[in-house]
């Protein structure tokens, strides 16, 4: 895994000041402190699992808007033949 670097100065190394979990939602939010400029930030972070869970979901996702937008199509085209009926 790729440390994470600091936003201010690009520096690699940071410690964690503060972790929260969020086990119901995956998540866990996290406060950082660089070692060289001292300065703060949060991230948010998920698990690997809830990471994958997400990808198949936005997969999911787009498949649907896909289908509704062949849909669309479908129905307009079947309209504009009955009308011309």
């Amino acid at each position: 895994m790729e440390s994470m670097k600091c936003p201010y100065c690009g520096e690699n190394g940071n410690r964690v000041v503060d972790s929260r979990s969020h086990s119901d939602d995956g998540y866990f939010k996290r406060r950082r402190e660089c070692i060289r400029c001292q300065k703060r930030w949060n991230t948010i972070e998920i698990s690997e699992s809830e990471y994958k869970k997400f990808q198949k979901n936005q997969a999911l996702e787009e498949k649907y808007k896909k289908i509704s937008i062949m849909y669309a199509k479908l129905l307009k085209k079947y309209k504009e033949q009955r009308e011309e009926a």
